[in-house]
């Protein structure tokens, strides 16, 4: 009976240990910065940056070795602008062609950083829907970062149209019976409009709404 009576007491003393150690709540967010986010009405997320920019690093390398592959091989002199038949109509010396080539791909990368500080300065010039209520507090920082990220992508696809574009150039002035193929180029500029028509609409979705607050469950 007694030895019954310890161990009662032991498992007791047990039990009470146990209830005064802190354990985390799994459920309904213990009190990092996603619980508190939730009671605010909105949840930060990070976006992952990294495959745009690894896309973009893929495409300058992509670049560098097509300026290093078809430099030497074209004329003095390229035709740089055709008509609806592939016909050229429009000349550009070599260097000059390539300095604008790379001008342009300089500019696209350079567009998701010099967008996003202007939006960050002036809110109203990109023309985002709700901006009173996504740059404010602490969603403003959230705001740059998708704004930020979505710039990036549409950089990375610019960039490859871009080299698509002066690729169809490029065959085109090394095989001028051939002529230049329009209708590559009308299906490069189809895919990048669809693209475009895309991120527009995701970039809408994500503005257009705000979400409720998300009240606290009862206790």
């Amino acid at each position: 009976m007694r030895g019954d009576q310890t161990q009662s007491e032991s498992a007791g003393l047990d039990a009470q240990k146990l209830s005064r150690l802190p354990v985390p709540r799994l459920l309904g967010g213990g009190g990092g910065e996603r619980s508190s986010s939730r009671k605010r009405g909105w949840v930060k997320t990070e976006p992952d940056r990294r495959p745009a920019r690894l896309l973009r690093a893929l495409l300058v390398l992509i670049a560098a070795a097509q300026t290093a592959h078809y430099y030497p091989l074209l004329p003095a002199t390229l035709a740089t602008h055709f008509n609806g038949r592939g016909e050229p109509n429009g000349w550009f010396s070599k260097q000059a062609f390539f300095e604008l080539c790379w001008g342009l791909f300089l500019l696209t990368l350079l567009l998701p950083y010099w967008a996003t500080r202007l939006i960050a300065r002036l809110p109203s010039i990109g023309n985002i829907p709700n901006r009173e209520y996504w740059f404010s507090g602490e969603r403003r920082q959230e705001t740059l970062d998708f704004i930020r990220d979505r710039m990036g992508r549409f950089a990375g696809v610019t960039l490859a149209f871009l080299m698509g574009t002066f690729e169809l150039v490029f065959r085109a002035n090394l095989n001028p019976l051939g002529g230049f193929s329009s209708s590559a180029q009308y299906g490069l500029l189809v895919a990048y409009l669809l693209f475009v028509l895309r991120w527009l609409f995701r970039f809408e979705a994500k503005f257009g709404e705000i979400a409720p607050p998300v009240r606290p469950p009862r206790s």
